[in-house]
């Protein structure tokens, strides 16, 4: 990430350190800010992974639907401001400087976190811009994660696997059961198709709290798929819709289901097919199985944890079968590193592991303790990609930069985009 600007420099020492959870900081907090989340209607989601594609479809659906739409998502590729959107336009710097300005006080005699502050401001700048909606996505976990002082009007749960294990437990049961805090009395939730075990967490949850309980669509419910110039073209024999989406790969049409199924669930007789259809073919999110390059080409994504490269993985396989594998993979130490290398070595790739700018990176030691060849890992991301691009042959070669959304200065220093 970028550096940041000199007024964010108090909430950027905010982050790392241990974690404190609950909620009781973050409820002092909305005290003093006026809950300012009750001045709009939430959508709340959580998951393990797709959380941020399905709340990029959803705030476009609710915004084609002419609803005033806010959009909270973590982590920012480049710059803070990314978090948060009020109808697809970032929150201003000013905007930033000021509300920080204005609880300097408050935040000096608080411990209150970086994300606590995040989530604070994303809530009262959608209250005063006069969000009608806002799609809200949690940081980590669900049960105590900020975002959860929420009475949403529905809640929305995407493919659970683990991750953070540390801090959420070391099975899926038990991470569901933290997604799941976030279904809240008499509240609807959706979530997409998942295993038995996840399933019977989450329908247990919405029992007790007497919360309506949908499943979207299986991707059985899709026909006709074809990838054509790195776009996704596909028909649903639910509604007999043709769909078009930059969000590429099998398990983005399971979050694009799960999307389309919640936009209708909110909307209800609202919900128009063919603005959902259109909305959905304007969705850009950065960072996502994203094409940077042409020629040559170049995939970032950051997916991150093991589930994310195994579909990764398929993806590439699926959109771009005749091209050989490089790949530039950083990701942070709490990550499972050895399986994912080991993922892409069965896979063919030829490899180059870097650390990533941030405390919690991999040393260059602890990289090549795990590589197969010292020749596998190098110092620094951009040198990472110029070596791999020096090598590459255009003709055969495609680069994937997989991992940790910190390589995305790296990424974007050396393909310029306007997407974040």
């Amino acid at each position: 990430m970028i550096s940041a600007p000199s007024y964010l420099e108090a909430l950027f020492q905010r982050m790392g350190g241990g974690m404190k959870f609950g909620l009781e900081r973050t409820e002092k907090f909305m005290d003093y800010l006026g809950h300012p989340y009750r001045e709009f209607s939430a959508v709340h989601v959580a998951g393990s992974n797709g959380k941020g594609s399905v709340t990029a479809v959803l705030a476009e659906i609710f915004r084609a639907h002419g609803e005033s739409t806010g959009r909270f998502t973590s982590p920012h590729l480049l710059h803070f401001n990314e978090r948060m959107r009020m109808n697809g336009d970032m929150i201003p710097e000013e905007t930033v400087r000021r509300y920080l300005q204005v609880w300097d006080e408050y935040m000096q005699r608080s411990e209150i976190s970086f994300f606590e502050i995040s989530t604070g401001m994303a809530f009262r700048w959608f209250a005063d811009m006069k969000a009608e909606t806002a799609v809200i996505e949690t940081g980590l976990g669900g049960r105590l994660d900020s975002t959860n002082v929420l009475d949403p009007a529905l809640s929305v749960i995407t493919r659970i696997a683990k991750d953070h294990t540390g801090i959420l437990g070391a099975t899926l049961k038990k991470i569901a059961a933290e997604k799941a805090g976030i279904i809240k009395q008499g509240r609807p939730v959706i979530c997409c198709p998942q295993g038995r075990g996840v399933m019977q967490v989450l329908r247990d949850r919405a029992e007790e709290q007497k919360a309506p309980f949908y499943v979207s669509p299986s991707l059985k419910q899709v026909r006709d798929l074809e990838y054509r110039d790195h776009e996704m073209i596909f028909t649903t024999r639910f509604d007999g819709m043709r769909y078009r989406s930059r969000l590429i790969g099998e398990h983005q049409l399971e979050n694009i289901l799960l999307a389309l199924t919640a936009a209708e669930l909110k909307l209800g007789k609202k919900y128009d097919r063919e603005l959902a259809a259109g909305a959905l073919a304007e969705v850009q999110w950065a960072g996502r199985f994203e094409r940077v390059s042409r020629d040559p080409l170049v995939i970032y994504d950051a997916g991150h944890n093991l589930n994310g490269a195994v579909k990764t993985l398929e993806t590439l396989k699926t959109v771009y079968p005749a091209y050989r594998i490089r790949c530039v993979l950083g990701l942070l130490g709490d990550k499972d590193l050895v399986k994912i290398h080991r993922l892409f070595r069965e896979q063919g790739a030829q490899i180059l592991m870097c650390p990533v700018e941030s405390h919690r990176s991999p040393t260059v030691g602890e990289l090549q303790k795990m590589a197969a060849d010292s020749r596998e890992v190098c110092g620094r991301a951009d040198e990472a990609l110029e070596l791999q691009l020096g090598s590459m042959d255009r003709a055969k070669d495609l680069l994937l930069v997989f991992g940790s959304h910190h390589l995305a200065e790296a990424v974007y220093r050396r393909f310029p985009s306007d997407r974040v």
